[in-house]
């Protein structure tokens, strides 16, 4: 029996457990068995944003992909995936779109921030450019050519990507049909505006290697912001962080390391706050990777228990912050 198929075995025999009383409340543990929950008779499905973030990262620090540190580059594709549907499509009751590195429900989140529309038109000029900068700085650094037949020809062959794309590179996705299907949705898309983009997926363990190691371009990860609503992301984004945190792909941007920085320093929570909210701003605006969606927290409740809430969930004991409002009917 393959993993999918003992999947949902397992959460066939909760549903009739919830559906006939001898469970009354039961939490989705992962992301997959979310959505059985959602469809279990004689139980109301709560849901709350769970602290985690689906996001887009950049490999900066790799030869291969040092057309990553341009930023109208990184612009391009902010602006030319359409994140909405990508994530309905491929997660729907399941996520929901996230329009910041912070998490809704944190009081540094800024609710109002400004994203840039999808604009397929933008990404193409904007990657023309990126191109036209990339060839500029390869000509820079490239020996003067001998003026024979020979090394012109050598010189028009370095000039040109070998596949006839802008820009080549792949997204490494958890081996997760929802995940890679998503990936592949976005490469989709991306690969319209003249670049070349594949998805490699890989299991749990291979996939965290290969992150640790540097071993990507481009990854579709889910990053765990923490139990608390203090957001302390700084280990994801600052430039220091990278090897020695968990800033993957080596993000390098001194205004939002700056933003990170002072931040963390800071007494105030007025001026906290504010720093936050810089770090959003220059985050979307500088493209520093793609924020993608929030995984929801499911928790199932047999409907005659009444007065469940959910608030902000750090950790899935908080589903019972007001436990003391619960009220079971039954005769």
């Amino acid at each position: 029996m393959g993993t999918s198929s003992a999947l949902r075995t397992a959460w066939a025999v909760v549903g009739l457990a919830l559906a006939d009383g001898r469970v009354d409340a039961l939490v989705a543990g992962e992301r997959p068995e979310r959505k059985p929950l959602l469809n279990v008779a004689g139980v109301v499905p709560y849901t709350q944003i769970q602290p985690d973030l689906g996001v887009i990262i950049f490999n900066w620090q790799r030869d291969e992909t040092a057309f990553f540190r341009e930023q109208r580059l990184r612009v391009a594709l902010e602006v030319g995936v359409d994140r909405s549907s990508v994530v309905e499509r491929n997660l729907l009751n399941e996520a929901v779109r996230a329009d910041s590195p912070i998490m809704p429900g944190s009081w540094a989140y800024l609710s109002d921030l400004a994203w840039p529309p999808h604009n397929p038109g933008e990404a193409r000029e904007l990657l023309a450019r990126a191109y036209e900068r990339a060839q500029e700085t390869a000509a820079e650094v490239t020996p003067e050519p001998e003026n024979t037949a020979e090394g012109s020809a050598e010189s028009t062959e370095a000039a040109a990507p070998s596949s006839g794309s802008l820009f080549d590179f792949d997204i490494l996705a958890p081996a997760d049909p929802a995940l890679v299907a998503m990936a592949q949705e976005i490469a989709t898309q991306w690969s319209q505006y003249g670049l070349g983009v594949t998805v490699t997926s890989a299991d749990d363990e291979t996939f965290q290697a290969r992150l640790e190691s540097g071993d990507f371009d481009a990854a579709l990860v889910e990053l765990s912001l923490g139990d608390s609503a203090d957001p302390d992301v700084y280990e994801f984004w600052h430039e220091g962080q990278y090897q020695t945190g968990k800033n993957y792909g080596g993000a390098s941007d001194r205004r939002v390391s700056e933003a990170l920085e002072k931040a963390r320093q800071e007494i105030s929570g007025i001026n906290r706050v504010a720093y936050y909210q810089q770090f959003q701003r220059d985050f979307v605006d500088r493209a520093i990777a793609i924020p993608m969606y929030y995984p929801l927290f499911t928790y199932a409740v047999a409907d005659d228990v009444e007065g469940v809430q959910l608030g902000f969930i750090g950790t899935p004991a908080d589903r019972f912050r007001n436990i003391q409002d619960w009220v079971l009917y039954r005769e």
